[in-house]
């Protein structure tokens, strides 16, 4: 961890001028012209095989799935972000679904991102921390005093940097791509067109879309991001210093400092408060050194998003734990019968 900060803190964003961002605001009509040539040529191909034809309609799906990896990630952002959320449906694909072929291979952008020039997000920055001019090489009267490229994180709607206060703590800094804003509102509109098109051959992924759009727009203001962490904190705080949530120092609607961080059943079912993207990035296990008596901690990162599942879901919940526990399963089953109607209500 050391030598990767390091590492991070040798390069220098004077090193050459900044790259241009992937597809930029600009060219929206260009991103729904891409998308669409390809779905058109798809649903071309699709419609010359014999549905019952199963090899031939394999080898389409293997086709095909390979080039919306390659859209995707040309695009970037939402694109991104809906072959990730496709790439985790692995139960049940298939049939009506999405086909195996495209989870398969659509998983590849579930790695990190490249991270993007910090230049690209000065004037983003200065507009969220109401700071005009503020610049990399002078970023005082902001509340930030330094912050540190290459970014140490990427995702596909914003990136995470190391940064300093001007009180010299050290921060988490996540900035969300420029770009997004006007990128997004055309992505959807081309998804769901797309969508439209695909039910009438069997592939319902319009539920897909209406569930992407929801969460991305959530994800989008790390103002919400902010209130789940603090949430989250207020939740985990009767497990003392077992469990750290990383304090909020700066928060707007496009930019979030937190605390630095070297290095789950209450939520959920008593506060009601489900983490929306556990992944192994962002829940890690922080063994701060012996001599600072602080016990091993679990760190929860990425508040952005978060469900809220009802009383009624988190009781029963309990009760499928309990029952799975006790030797009176087959009692409980009946009291077991409205969890699948409480989730479809969350």
């Amino acid at each position: 961890m050391a030598e990767q900060l390091a590492a991070n803190e040798v390069a220098s964003v004077k090193e050459k001028p900044p790259p241009p961002p992937p597809q930029s605001s600009a060219d929206g009509a260009t991103r729904a012209f891409g998308a669409m040539a390809l779905f058109t040529a798809a649903k071309a191909a699709y419609d010359k095989v014999d549905p019952l034809d199963a090899a031939a309609r394999e080898a389409l799906h293997q086709k095909y799935a390979a080039k919306a990896v390659t859209l995707a990630r040309k695009q970037g952002g939402v694109y991104v972000k809906a072959a990730q959320q496709i790439a985790s449906l692995q139960g049940g694909s298939g049939g009506g679904g999405v086909p195996p072929a495209y989870t398969t291979a659509l998983a590849e952008l579930t790695d990190r991102a490249a991270p993007q020039d910090l230049r690209l997000f000065e004037a983003m920055i200065a507009e969220e921390l109401c700071v005009p001019g503020w610049t990399v090489d002078a970023p005082s009267g902001s509340g930030l005093a330094a912050v540190r490229c290459p970014a140490i994180a990427a995702a596909s709607l914003s990136q995470v940097h190391r940064a300093s206060a001007e009180d010299g703590s050290e921060l988490a800094l996540k900035l969300q791509f420029p770009w997004l804003a006007e990128q997004v509102p055309t992505d959807f509109a081309v998804f769901k067109m797309v969508a439209g098109q695909m039910q009438p051959g069997g592939f319902d992924v319009s539920w897909l879309v209406d569930d992407l759009q929801k969460h991305v727009l959530s994800e989008l203001d790390f103002l919400t991001e902010a209130r789940h962490a603090g949430e989250a904190a207020a939740a985990l705080a009767p497990r003392g210093e077992s469990v750290l949530v990383p304090a909020v120092r700066i928060a707007t609607r496009r930019l979030l400092a937190t605390e630095w961080v070297e290095g789950l059943l209450r939520m959920p079912l008593r506060h009601g408060l489900v983490h929306g993207d556990p992944h192994s990035g962002n829940v890690y296990l922080r063994r701060p050194a012996a001599a600072s008596g602080i016990p091993e901690q679990l760190v929860l990162l990425d508040h952005g998003l978060y469900h809220h599942p009802p009383a009624q879901l988190r009781l029963a919940v309990c009760r499928l734990v309990l029952a799975c526990a006790r030797p009176w399963v087959s009692s409980e089953r009946d009291r077991l019968i409205g969890i699948p109607s409480a989730i479809n209500d969350c």
